[in-house]
Order: C-alpha cells, then structure tokens, then sequence
C-alpha cells in the first residue's frame, strides 16, 4: 500500500502534514473533514464577497442625510450598547466553540453558524445521523457550563 502525505485540518484555517496508508479510514476520514473546512472557507469568502458588493452598492449615512435633510434612525438597528454586548458575546461563544474537540467543532459550526441541517452535515461527513446528533448534543453539553460561567 502506498502511504501518502496528507493535511489534515487541526483548526479554523489551520494544517498540520499528516502521513497515511492512501484509501484508509484514516485518510478517508481527513478527506471528508477537509472537504467540510472547504465548504466553510469557500462560504465565507462568498458572503464577504456579497457584503463588499452590498457596500459598494449603499449610499453612505451622510448622503442619505443630505438628500432627506433628516437624520436617519434605523429602528431595527441595535443600540451601540446593544450591539456592543451582543459583539461581546458573540466572541465569548466562537472561543467557547474553538475549545471543542475537532469533529464536534465542525459539527456545531456547520449547524449553527451555517445553517446545514445534520442530514446533510451527516452526508457531507460520511457519517451516520445519529452520531452526528449525539456529537452535537455532548458540543451543547461542553458548551453549557463554559457560556453561562462567562456571560451569565
């Protein structure tokens, strides 16, 4: 058998090379966590892309001022307080998500920040859709006592 050298993801943009037997489970494994990062990344650079478009496309608050001769409130705008805190904790809960176990990372990350539902995490994984939900609920119970120490 061949072996080959592989990365395999440790994290959020992160690779370490990794020797394997080509065909493995080992190396199926690392092939299917690293199509699931792939997935991530290309989204995020497609939504930043939409955003930097969006921007490109606005008329800036000053202008909108000027036309109107008004000072604009977006009532669906958060306070700067609100959005203050909410940024806060936002941040607590991604560093809250980073200290889960690899598998259970990706999982929680293409569930909850994604928006995949677990049949299709559990056929983009490989894997069965139990073990899927059972990896994201023992991520839920990890991330329980972590987030209500830090923003409760």
């Amino acid at each position: 058998m061949n072996r080959i050298t592989v990365n395999k993801i440790i994290g959020y943009k992160k690779w370490i090379p990794v020797e394997v037997i080509e065909g493995s489970d080992e190396h199926q494994e690392i092939l299917r966590w690293n199509k699931a990062m792939h997935i991530i990344q290309w989204q995020d650079k497609k939504e930043m892309d939409k955003q930097s478009e969006i921007a490109d496309n606005e008329i800036s608050y000053e202008q909108k001022q000027e036309e109107t001769g008004f000072e604009l409130v977006d009532e669906d705008e958060p306070s700067p307080e609100e959005w203050y805190i909410q940024n806060e904790e936002n941040k607590v809960i991604w560093e809250a998500v980073q200290t889960l176990p690899e598998n259970q990372r990706i999982i929680v990350i293409l569930f909850f920040y994604r928006g995949y539902s677990f049949r299709e995490i559990s056929r983009m994984l490989g894997k069965r859709l139990y073990t899927i939900q059972k990896s994201y609920q023992s991520a839920l119970d990890k991330l329980k006592p972590i987030l209500e120490e830090k923003i409760f």
